[in-house]
């Protein structure tokens, strides 16, 4: 699995140049191609399944933190909180839902 502090620290900063798109996304280019990045980097090491198509991937952790950063923003969440939140649901989203053997 990809470095769960790195993707946390680049999905939890604020946003580059608003407006950089990439596509017809509303996800600021820089930080999809930075995420997928640490994601292809993950992949390659076998952190990841080789089918994972990385930019996807980078796309839902960004809407990911984006809710969060919004819960935050509007005094909803303190900022570790604001982590904490991003974080659960970033693992949630990479262990996925899978019913797993206890070993």
């Amino acid at each position: 699995r990809p470095d769960t502090g790195e993707l946390l620290a680049m999905v939890s900063r604020p946003s580059f140049d608003p407006n950089s798109f990439l596509g017809d996304e509303a996800i600021p280019a820089r930080e999809a191609l930075l995420l997928a990045e640490i994601l292809q980097r993950a992949r390659m090491e076998g952190g990841l399944a080789p089918d994972v198509e990385v930019l996807p991937l980078a796309r839902a952790l960004f809407h990911i933190a984006n809710g969060a950063r919004i819960s935050w923003a509007n005094g909803l969440l303190s900022e570790a909180a604001c982590r904490e939140a991003i974080e659960a649901s970033a693992d949630l989203l990479l262990r996925g839902l899978e019913r797993r053997e206890e070993e």
